[in-house]
């Protein structure tokens, strides 16, 4: 599971469910929750648990429209018999995305490139609060 240190900067409520915006990085990053989480408020620093096989890598994503579109740079590459572990750096932070082995040749990724990465809202949740 990835871990991203954010800070939460504002908190929306309908019915049940729960539309959070934070800054990771100086980036945004939102999230969709159908349950309180006991003590957030705004200006809580938290981190975010995203699992890798929810992480999409683009060079362009001039035709996607995403909430969260986070830049990050190619640490590694380890490409296995079916999927690729790409460890990315976020600002200070390293995640990881798990995606079919023939999308590096596809897409041309390498380390060092910078790439934009999709990730869902629903595919974000609160792990703890920080401060």
């Amino acid at each position: 599971m990835n871990r991203l240190i954010a800070t939460i900067t504002s908190i929306q409520k309908k019915d049940s469910l729960y539309l959070i915006d934070s800054l990771c990085n100086e980036q945004k990053v939102q999230l969709m929750a159908l349950e309180p989480v006991e003590g957030l408020k705004t200006g809580s620093v938290v981190h975010l648990s995203i699992k890798p096989t929810c992480i999409l890598i683009s060079k362009s994503l001039d035709t996607i429209h995403s909430g969260n579109r986070l830049f990050a740079n190619i640490k590694s590459i380890d490409e296995g018999q079916l999927v690729a572990r790409v460890v990315l750096i976020v600002g200070s932070m390293e995640i990881e995305s798990l995606l079919p082995k023939e999308y590096i040749k596809e897409f041309e990724l390498n380390i060092s490139k910078r790439v934009e990465l999709i990730i869902p809202q629903s595919a974000i949740a609160i792990e703890d609060i920080i401060l």
